[in-house]
């Protein structure tokens, strides 16, 4: 039987967050923000169909108000997610460090540090909570995260930070690794 090539009704629509350029005391990372970039390249081919308006990226090399800083990543995910209707298809994707903090899986926004964050970190259930009150019925959540700095403090995934990816519901997730995994 032949499949129909018609797409389905609504938008889809992506936001790309992207850091390499961490403070020394979470360790630089390499081809975060390329893999964004890359990924972003693919989602406007004809075999996904994003329209590139439908595209947000936030990365290192943007300018002021496109940097992977906390309080853009905050205003952005909400202001974007908060745009999607029934119909659409919404893509939340993270490449960069990620950490259990205090029981809590984090992902490190730019201006994060080891210290602050506890304070300056984008919990997962902050982006779960999002995702889950955003009215688009098909969510995906795709989360390439290290968990440890750059060869110094290198950690395996935290049973505490699988479960904080488990506790998402309405939404697939795809993470870079899995517990015990580095």
């Amino acid at each position: 039987m032949a499949r129909s090539k018609t797409r389905q009704k609504g938008r889809r629509r992506a936001l790309l967050i992207g850091i390499d350029g961490y403070h020394e005391s979470l360790g630089p990372l390499r081809f975060c923000t390329s893999d964004a970039r890359l990924l972003r390249e693919a989602l406007l081919s004809d075999a996904c169909g994003f329209a590139s308006e439908d595209i947000l990226l936030l990365a290192d090399d943007e300018p002021d108000d496109r940097r992977p800083t906390y309080g853009n990543i905050h205003s952005w995910m909400g202001a974007w997610l908060s745009k999607a209707k029934a119909e659409d298809i919404v893509l939340i994707y993270f490449a960069g460090h990620g950490r259990l903090v205090d029981g809590k899986g984090m992902l490190a926004p730019l201006d994060a540090t080891l210290d602050s964050l506890d304070v300056t970190g984008i919990p997962i259930s902050y982006v779960q909570d999002l995702l889950s009150r955003c009215k688009a019925k098909r969510k995906i959540l795709i989360l390439d995260a290290c968990h440890g700095g750059a060869g110094r403090d290198v950690a395996a995934m935290a049973a505490g930070f699988r479960e904080a990816l488990d506790a998402g519901e309405g939404m697939y997730t795809i993470a870079s690794c899995d517990t015990g995994q580095l």
